[in-house]
């Protein structure tokens, strides 16, 4: 049975804590989520049943958690970002829902409970960065996956909506490389077996 295990450093080394969680998780996000300075966290996967899982875990002290649902029940990766601005970190799930159907989902974090935002039919993400790509204060959404079947590559927010070359593209990831206070893309590509390095320069 596939676990998510917490474990605790004590003096006879690392153990497991009695909340390990029956979960074949595919996205994990650990942060202060009541803002009470405990490391809380967030899973996405597959429960014993075969069910997609999505819930929240809030620390309340000695490795004890209350779990709570987070938005729909989602099996697919994660990433988080202060999407609408208050303090909290948001999360933003991407996967199979309970009826096989692809969907990407914006979940809001309020401090004591979570809602969706928006929601995305027939996305499936492969690869979600949260960064701030066309310096407007604004976080911005780098998607790479599958939209209606097709290969879908692009950078997307409120004030930017910029495709990426998408083809052949093995990795991707995201920093200044020229100090000029743009985040620009680094692409690892596979074309056939050959590998190359990309850098597009925002």
């Amino acid at each position: 049975v596939p676990f998510v295990r917490i474990l605790k450093n004590g003096p006879s080394g690392w153990v497991s804590v009695h909340d390990s969680v029956a979960v074949n998780a595919s996205g994990f996000e650990s942060f202060d989520m009541d803002g009470d300075n405990d490391r809380d966290f967030i899973l996405s996967g597959v429960d014993e049943s075969g069910s997609p899982f999505t819930k929240a875990f809030f620390n309340q002290g000695d490795f004890y958690f209350t779990t709570q649902e987070a938005g729909t029940a989602i099996a697919g990766i994660t990433t988080r970002a202060d999407i609408n601005h208050d303090g909290l970190f948001d999360v933003r799930v991407s996967g199979k829902d309970g009826g096989g159907r692809s969907v990407l989902k914006t979940i809001l974090n309020t401090g004591s409970d979570f809602h969706v935002r928006d929601s995305v039919s027939f996305v499936h993400a492969l690869q979600m960065i949260n960064a701030d790509f066309d310096s407007d204060g604004l976080v911005d959404l780098q998607f790479f996956g599958f939209a209606d079947g097709d290969t879908l590559n692009v950078v997307t927010g409120i004030n930017i909506a910029d495709p990426l070359v998408h083809r052949n593209v093995r990795h991707q990831s995201v920093g200044d490389f020229d100090r000029d206070g743009d985040l620009d893309v680094f692409q690892l590509l596979d074309k056939r077996g050959v590998f190359s390095l990309t850098l597009l320069e925002n």
